[in-house]
Formats: C-alpha cells, structure tokens, sequence
C-alpha cells in the first residue's frame, strides 16, 4: 500500500477516507462527521501499525505458502520410488499366492 500511496501521491489519510466513504455508501450506513473522522483516524493507525509491525507483508506470506505447499508436494523422484515399492511388494504378493495356490494344488492330487 506505501508503494501505491507514493506512485499517485496520495496521502494515507486521503485513501483511508476514500475507502471509508466507499463503504459507508456501499453498507448505506448513517454516520456523523466526528464518528467518521474517529474512524478514519483509528484505520489509519491500524494501517500504520502493521504496515510498521509487518504482520501482513506479501512477500512473507507468499514465501510461507510456497514452503507450505513444497512440504505438502510430493516430488517426482518420491511418486518414482513409492510406486516402484509398491510395483516390487505386489510382485511379491503375487509369487506368493501363486506358490500356495500350486501348493494347494499339489496337496489336493495327492489327496485323491
């Protein structure tokens, strides 16, 4: 927001009345000049305050989506090697019960 107030020249004061005239006509709400000043004067200082504290900084909270999301990912070479161990356990499986179905088999002749 300091950027665009810079870019337009623009006084912060200016913008937040702007934004709060904007709703206050949206919301259609009543409001007397010495609330909506209050109210300018407090949302500017809230403004301030994070914009001074960083609590909302663009850059952050893309950096802490990205991190977030690149934990969550699974990459290519981890799908590769999970599928392949799941390939490898199959195999194993199928060899398995095809010697106990052989063997089953085998004990059934005999058995007659």
């Amino acid at each position: 927001m300091q950027g665009f107030n810079m870019e337009l020249g623009y006084d912060k004061k200016v913008l937040v009345a702007h934004y709060i005239d904007e709703l206050v006509k949206r919301f259609k709400i009543d409001i007397d000049s010495e609330d909506k000043e209050a109210l300018v004067k407090e949302t500017q200082n809230v403004v301030e305050l994070i914009a001074k504290e960083n609590f909302l900084s663009s850059q952050q909270l893309k950096q802490d989506t990205k991190d977030s999301l690149e934990k969550e990912l699974a990459t290519k070479e981890f799908v590769r090697s999970e599928v392949e161990r799941a390939k490898t356990d199959l195999i194993k499986w199928i060899v398995g019960m095809q010697l106990a179905v052989g063997g089953l088999i085998v004990a059934l002749i005999k058995f007659l």
